[in-house]
């Protein structure tokens, strides 16, 4: 029997695959954690971590929408020193989301195997892998790691001009340290996308984040 937590946004289909795979866990005697009745603030702080710290598996589904949330990353974070401890499991899955993850979840989670759900498809195959995953203290197939190895090896030269005209982007919110984050993101991205991506973090949430992230696509 293995403590699992489970992160993921409460949103669709997050939350259903979440549901799915937490019930498949339990029926092979598996205590599982899902923050279904956890309100944001510091009583939210104090029990992830103790459930965190308490865990020996942390799985966490990764959408589009998901990659966004701060607690998602707060949760991320502190998975990642607990692996690095020896203390915990990771399994990632990818909600129907095959793009570079952004910089600082990359730097966490790209390490790792990855399931892999479709839109349109049933949840059982990832219910499968994390089971099997759980049930033998394993990683998720080799296959996975492979896909994600090639999903991230096209690395690309970023070109100073380039460079210099996002940093003058950027600086319309953060000011002169533009062009050290910039500078900061750009050893660490393997694509435009995924640049725009570990920038637009230091850009305030809304309208303004995303009108700098439409300029990614200019590349």
């Amino acid at each position: 029997m293995s403590r699992c937590f489970i992160s993921y946004r409460h949103v669709s289909p997050d939350q259903e695959l979440a549901h799915a795979v937490g019930a498949a866990l339990a029926r092979n005697g598996h205590l599982v954690f899902l923050d279904t009745k956890l309100e944001v603030g510091t009583r939210w702080v104090d029990e992830i971590e103790r459930e965190l710290k308490s865990a020996e598996v942390f799985v966490v589904l990764l959408s589009e929408q998901a990659i966004r949330s701060d607690m998602l990353r707060q949760e991320v974070a502190l998975a990642h020193q607990l692996s690095a401890e020896k203390k915990l499991s990771v399994l990632p899955i990818r909600v129907a989301y095959t793009e570079t993850l952004p910089y600082d979840l990359a730097a966490y989670l790209n390490p790792f195997q990855y399931s892999l759900w479709n839109e349109g498809e049933s949840f059982d195959s990832v219910c499968a892998d994390i089971e099997a995953a759980v049930n033998h203290r394993a990683g998720l197939p080799q296959q996975a790691k492979a896909h994600a190895a090639a999903a991230n090896c096209a690395v690309i030269q970023f070109d100073a001009e380039s460079l210099d005209r996002l940093a003058r982007e950027l600086a319309v919110f953060v000011g002169p340290v533009a062009r050290v984050l910039v500078n900061r993101a750009a050893k660490g991205s393997h694509s435009w996308h995924q640049l725009y991506d570990a920038l637009a973090e230091e850009v305030p949430s809304g309208p303004e984040r995303r009108n700098f992230l439409a300029k990614r696509n200019s590349h």
